[in-house]
């Protein structure tokens, strides 16, 4: 439906009369109405602006903004705009809040036996002095795993060194594929895959090196020679 209709709709002064929120009222009128064409109707069909100035609002975004919750979200959550909370802080001089800890200024030291634990996502995000939102952006900066199932019953210092361990032998491997000298894209026969050049090159030609590869590839020793030596050129 498009903000034009929705204009045209009597059922929808009466909504927007009531204490029904825009998100709501986009819902209830399906999938395909956002609150912003809700808004937009509501501004065409010249409604006054919906729930602003009512004390609860501001009594919430109050509360909100003590408990730290960012702008964004309290503006979301308050169907409200972002500037009118800014607005409000200014007008009413709500006290200033400290800054919040930045993503890149966390310590995986720290952050480990937070996260492994079975602190609640409001606790957790305190305790690392985020925003709840910035939880998700807290694992994806360290490539944490879900802390689904994280409760108190389950052995979570087991997880934790499980995790480790893992994030400490994917970091020798990517030690290692540095390390090795780049291999050559050479054509040939589909025997020879990236793997399998990869083994040869780094014989570096010496006999016995490719003496065992051949033996490990199943193939002969002249065999294995010749594709190092193309390999070789094409470096």
């Amino acid at each position: 439906m498009s903000p034009a209709m929705l204009t045209a709709d009597d059922e929808f002064r009466r909504l927007w009369a009531s204490e029904m929120s825009a998100p709501k009222i986009a819902a209830h009128y399906g999938e395909g109405v956002t609150p912003w064409q809700v808004h937009s109707a509501a501004k065409a069909a010249g409604l006054p602006p919906k729930g602003r100035g009512k004390k609860r609002d501001e009594v919430s975004i109050r509360r909100m903004w003590d408990a730290g919750v960012p702008v964004p979200e309290i503006a979301r959550a308050c169907d409200t705009s972002g500037g009118r909370v800014w607005e409000l802080v200014r007008v009413r001089g709500w006290p200033k809040r400290a800054p919040r800890m930045k993503i890149a200024d966390l310590e995986l030291d720290v952050v480990l036996p937070l996260w492994f634990s079975p602190l609640k996502r409001a606790d957790l995000a305190k305790a690392l002095g985020v925003s709840s939102e910035s939880v998700t952006e807290v694992k994806r900066h360290f490539k944490l795993p879900s802390r689904n199932g994280f409760h108190s019953g389950v052995d979570l210092d087991e997880k934790r060194c499980a995790w480790l361990a893992a994030k400490e032998d994917a970091q020798r491997a990517e030690e290692a594929r540095a390390a090795a000298p780049s291999v050559p894209v050479v054509s040939g026969p589909p025997f020879w895959t990236r793997e399998r050049d990869a083994q040869v090159f780094a014989t570096c030609g010496r006999y016995a090196a490719i003496a065992d590869a051949a033996a490990e590839l199943g193939k002969p020793v002249r065999y294995v020679q010749a594709r190092w030596h193309l390999l070789k050129v094409a470096a």
